[in-house]
């Protein structure tokens, strides 16, 4: 059929039904590509935020360590550097080569959700840093730990940190952050610390005696999410090395202002001669810790206490000199030789079976050591069932050693075999329980009228804290 100017319908609606497919055929294709350079745009993005927040948790702890370097070179009293309890409470978490699982190193997962099931998290000692509150300085603040807190989570979206304390209510909400730096949530992120295995190396130069033990941690930080429309997750790893400033001590040559000696090399051959020299420091409070990092590294020394001849062995551990014996003086303390000054004090007095006491010093003679009240290892300054004192100046270790601070007990929990635990139980309410357990005092506030103390329990050491009534064995560390 043709019009008046003799064109043919049918051909017209072919004619337009073709220009319509085609152009549709165009716009999906157009929409496609759209479509899918979307996906990858928010892909890549994904990724880009994801490496931000594994940088940003690397940079907090180089900043971190870098501080705490610092503070060891040029500061006058480096154990209350700024960043010191940060450090140390991040190493003493860390797990040894022999701890580690495959999990850890090749990072693999079958599906995100696996990473956070039962203590995964917990038993590899994961956690995360609050880089907001970094200039704050308490540990607590900075440093989370996957064991102590519920703020690891899967990544509904893309890893990182919420904070603030709307996300309580709408985990995708995040807080004013001006107003709360807390951090609510840690989605598809966390920190796995893995130190070296323990090896020492004597140096011997010109001008000092250095002893290095060749520690350092490795930090995996882990992030696992889902892309939009993948059914297997994403993940992105990276490993970062620090070496550790504890494992480093240099004895410098004696000089006016130096009080500790150097250690004299006898035999060049034989650099261990000075060990079982004659002349070497047969005392607690003559020995050194230049001596005691040289020489008591791979094996205990045994020395004796100038105040009544008893005799300790002593070991280097992680950094510090420790006694591996508990503390066993009794009777009447005097400060000549101990770590306070004033009068003497007399810690036998009054007997831990008579029962709790905040106020007198309470002792008793156990199998492998004598038990004391924190009265008694104070030294009588700590006292009263509220004191708050944050840390013991005064306590009754000989001179030049003193009660382990909590940073300071910290570094002994991975080292047992080191640090031989005696399972003796302790004193509560006149009676000697918890057979089997080990408990030993630190000088650091718990809580209230609590002190932080090292346990012995289920196999291994443990950071605790009990109460300054109870009787808890001593072992003491070099200043």
């Amino acid at each position: 059929m043709r019009n008046r100017l003799g064109v043919k319908f049918g051909d017209t609606l072919i004619e337009v039904t073709l220009a319509i497919g085609i152009f549709s055929l165009i716009a999906v294709g157009v929409v496609s590509v759209v479509s899918g350079s979307t996906s990858r745009a928010q892909v890549a993005l994904e990724q880009t935020l994801a490496r931000e927040e594994i940088d940003s948790q690397a940079e907090a702890l180089r900043f971190i360590q870098s501080s705490y370097v610092n503070s060891k070179t040029f500061s006058e009293d480096p154990d209350n550097s700024d960043y010191t309890d940060i450090w140390h409470t991040i190493t003493a978490h860390a797990k040894t080569k022999m701890q580690v699982t495959d999990d850890i190193l090749k990072f693999q997962p079958s599906t995100c959700a696996e990473i956070y099931e039962g203590n995964n998290l917990s038993n590899q000692g994961a956690f995360i840093l609050n880089t907001r509150r970094l200039s704050s300085l308490n540990t607590e603040d900075v440093v989370i730990f996957a064991k102590d807190s519920k703020v690891f989570y899967e990544s509904p979206t893309y890893p990182h940190i919420i904070y603030g304390a709307s996300a309580d209510d709408d985990p995708l909400l995040e807080g004013d952050m001006d107003a709360d730096s807390s951090m609510t949530r840690a989605e598809g992120i966390y920190i796995v610390a893995v130190k070296d295995p323990d090896s020492t190396n004597i140096v011997n130069g010109d001008d000092s005696t250095i002893s290095k033990t060749a520690a350092y941690y490795d930090f995996y930080i882990r992030a696992c999410w889902y892309r939009p429309g993948a059914e297997q997750p994403t993940t992105i790893s990276t490993v970062m090395r620090l070496y550790d400033p504890d494992a480093i001590e240099v004895v410098w040559p004696e000089g006016p202002d130096d009080p500790e000696p150097t250690i004299p090399d006898d035999d060049p051959e034989d650099p261990m001669a000075i060990c079982r020299a004659t002349n070497r420091p047969k005392t607690l409070q003559e020995y050194t810790s230049g001596y005691c990092s040289r020489c008591a590294t791979d094996e205990e020394v045994t020395l004796t206490d100038k105040r009544d001849g008893r005799a300790y062995t002593v070991r280097y551990i992680a950094g510090n000199c420790w006694m591996t014996s508990n503390l066993s003086i009794t009777g009447e303390i005097h400060a000549e030789y101990s770590n306070f000054s004033g009068r003497a004090v007399n810690v036998s007095e009054h007997d831990l079976t008579e029962g709790n006491s905040f106020d007198e010093p309470r002792s008793h003679v156990g199998a492998t050591g004598v038990y004391y009240n924190f009265a008694a290892a104070s030294a009588g300054t700590i006292t009263g069932d509220r004191n708050m004192t944050n840390e013991t100046a005064n306590d009754i270790c000989p001179k030049k050693w003193k009660l382990p601070s909590y940073t300071q007990k910290l570094t002994v929990m991975s080292q047992m075999d080191k640090f031989k635990p005696t399972g003796d139980g302790r004193f509560y309410d006149g009676v000697l329980e918890a057979a089997g357990e080990g408990y030993w005092w630190g000088s650091s506030r718990d809580s209230g009228q609590s002190r932080t103390a090292i346990f012995y329990r289920n196999g291994g050491l443990t950071d605790g804290g009990g109460s300054r009534a109870y009787g808890f064995y001593i072992r003491c560390i070099m200043n």
